[in-house]
């Protein structure tokens, strides 16, 4: 498998990727980094689309927080932690790695069903929220 990126935050053209079975990657990932967005790090110049929609942005970030705060409740309750605490390990106000990824996977002319299309990878979030 190549080696990722140094920077995953930004476009990464296709085939830029590599599968777990050393294929290319055959989509268009274009990952947000959440601390720009959010305002907890130095502004990174962003694609056109990407700065006229931050507003919009902040907001379903802000949105998906806390949709995803609900769900380390239960574990704090079972734990016998006071609640919030698992919620606190990715506040919002602080810096974190958490992006909003966009893939674009364009039709192909003989589709393969049953391959990788992204390669193996750790998601660095705490939970991962996929919207298909």
């Amino acid at each position: 498998m190549g080696a990722p990126p140094r920077d995953l935050i930004g476009y990464k053209s296709m085939g830029g990727l590599k599968t777990d079975d050393g294929k290319t990657d055959p989509m268009h990932p274009y990952s947000i980094g959440q601390d720009d967005i959010m305002g907890t790090c130095t502004p990174r110049t962003n694609a056109g689309p990407v700065e006229s929609k931050r507003t919009q942005l902040q907001a379903f970030i802000r949105h998906c927080s806390a949709a995803l705060d609900v769900i380390p409740g239960a574990p704090d309750d079972q734990l016998g932690l006071q609640r919030g605490t698992l919620a606190a390990v990715s506040a919002l106000e602080d810096e974190s790695e958490t992006s909003v990824r966009l893939l674009c996977s364009p039709p192909q002319a003989a589709p393969e069903y049953d391959c990788i299309t992204l390669g193996g990878h750790t998601d660095i979030g705490t939970i991962t929220m996929l919207f298909m």
